[in-house]
């Protein structure tokens, strides 16, 4: 880091305060939580870990003989849409990846 490049880094040291964790790229590992942060590094290999956040879910529709018609945001929109008592009502939901740790 040099007083060129210090005010780029202004918004890790901050999150670095406030209790965030930083994160260093590696070439194979990819993105590993870091403990000691020296940044000395350039700026594009140091992120703040991103919160994790909730899986979405979708609900789909599916009628005799296996077509999925429509998605829906709830389970009841999905029972609402359907005039048929043949539909079944399938939830599919995000698997988010796992996190590295050192």
């Amino acid at each position: 880091m040099n007083s060129q490049t210090a005010p780029s880094f202004i918004p890790l040291v901050q999150a670095l305060a406030e209790g965030k964790t930083i994160q260093f790229l590696k070439p194979i590992r990819g993105w590993t939580d870091i403990k000691d942060v020296e940044f000395c590094q350039a700026r594009d290999r140091y992120r703040v870990k991103p919160e994790p956040s909730e899986p979405r879910e979708i609900w789909v529709n599916e009628y005799a003989g296996g077509l999925a018609a429509a998605w829906h945001p709830s389970k009841k929109q999905a029972l609402d849409s359907s005039s048929s008592s043949m539909v079944k009502v399938i939830c599919f939901r995000e698997v988010l990846p796992e996190t590295e740790t050192p």
